[in-house]
């Protein structure tokens, strides 16, 4: 028979299940369930001494600021709207980052389910656009601006409803760790077709990483093998420190190398390299760089403005479309563009005290006694994606973000634990 302590440990599991999926909404309704056990169980009795926990308590205050500038905001219908996206922020730490039922063997559990359902989502995408092109003839669609192969970026992801490649590639990059974890932590147990599923996995998930085309999620991924590579240098005794060197070497070449020579013959690669170094939004004359450098100006601008305390996320996409046909970028204006980089996004919105907030947040659990062995890996992929997108302004990035920062930062699971 179910308590209300199994039912909880579920609903995790269906978090990590259906979070990397395009059945990502159903995140809240898995969450709602596990708070409402956590209440059954009066696992808020500790919470009083939890909150003191810097990762419960930064992010309460992070949200908490939040509240605050609603109620400085003019724009009361956004502002609203805000609140409950950012309501992450405190309903992860509460639930999750408080609860005693989280231990190593659930974290295991969780950290497969979430591995095997991106490998199965992205598995489906690329059948199932394999098979739409043998069908239809037909090996590109329409979108946005222009037409994508229905294997590659937007045209793979196109099978989902609102299912960004940027996102897909940070939810494989998570899932390629998550694979090398397991398998250096129990490397003596495992068999020999384990291994080679391992393998095939991985392979199929560094693929799927190429294929989303996202160039920040490719430099994230050769900044994780190189953080392997020194991870687990000291597994490695066969190879002598010189070769180690050189793999280094050659993995860091290899990723310069793709991103400069191009050998794939990528289309955003190919206007890094020949559009002129300016900032503009004109389709003509930018690149995926150039029209990034179009939104930071005015991102500055803002900050700038209004530095300590910021804009509030109530209006800062009011702002911000202002300033946009202030400065004559009509087509940033039209789409109202956010920062596509959360630290501007925050520096911009909360001002200066947001972003010290955030970065504590982010910098203050490898403190101490340190956190588990997966929560660095998972920093880097966070860090270097929130360089080129504002991940924690859509939902599927901020809930992604919140439930492994809350695990992975939880009192249970320490590195001396883990």
């Amino acid at each position: 028979m179910l308590n209300a302590d199994k039912i909880y440990r579920y609903c995790l599991l269906g978090v990590a299940i259906v979070l990397p999926s395009p059945l990502y909404g159903a995140v809240l309704l898995f969450l709602s369930i596990a708070a409402v056990c956590w209440i059954i169980q009066k696992k808020y009795r500790g919470l009083p001494g939890s909150l003191y926990k810097k990762q419960v308590l930064l992010p309460v205050l992070l949200y908490l600021y939040i509240v605050a500038g609603f109620f400085f905001s003019e724009n009361f219908r956004t502002a609203l709207s805000t609140l409950s996206t950012m309501m992450a922020f405190i309903l992860f730490p509460v639930f999750i980052g408080t609860s005693p039922l989280i231990k190593k063997e659930l974290l295991r559990k969780i950290n497969i389910s979430f591995l095997i359902s991106i490998t199965a989502t992205l598995l489906f995408a690329i059948i199932y656009n394999i098979i739409n092109i043998t069908v239809t003839g037909v090996n590109s669609v329409m979108l946005f601006d222009g037409y994508y192969h229905k294997l590659h970026s937007f045209g793979l992801t196109n099978v989902y409803h609102n299912w960004h490649p940027t996102y897909g590639a940070a939810f494989a990059n998570l899932g390629m760790v998550i694979l090398f974890h397991l398998y250096f932590t129990g490397q003596n147990s495992h068999t020999r077709g384990q291994k080679i599923l391992m393998l095939c996995t991985a392979l199929f998930l560094s693929v799927g990483i190429f294929l989303l085309d996202s160039l920040i999620g490719i430099g994230v991924y050769f900044t994780l093998l190189l953080w392997l590579l020194v991870k687990q240098q000291k597994r490695l005794r066969y190879f002598n420190t010189t070769f180690k060197k050189i793999l280094a070497i050659c993995i860091l070449i290899t990723g310069i190398a793709v991103l400069y020579l191009n050998p794939f013959n990528n289309g955003k690669i190919d206007s890094l390299k020949n559009k002129p170094l300016i900032i503009t939004d004109v389709q003509s004359e930018r690149n995926l760089f150039t029209m990034r450098l179009a939104k930071w100006s005015v991102y500055y601008d803002i900050f700038a403005s209004r530095p300590v305390w910021g804009t509030t996320l109530g209006d800062i996409a009011d702002i911000r479309k202002e300033k946009y046909i202030e400065k004559g970028f009509d087509d940033l204006a039209l789409h109202n563009y956010n920062a596509h980089n959360q630290y501007m996004e925050i520096l911009a919105a909360l001002g200066v005290i947001g972003l010290s907030v955030f970065l504590m947040l982010l910098f203050s659990p490898l403190a101490g006694r340190g956190v588990n062995a997966l929560y660095f890996p998972f920093l880097i992929i966070c860090l270097i994606t929130f360089c080129t997108e504002s991940v924690l302004h859509r939902q599927q990035g901020i809930l992604f973000f919140m439930f492994f920062y809350s695990l992975y930062t939880h009192f249970n699971l320490r590195k001396s634990a883990s």
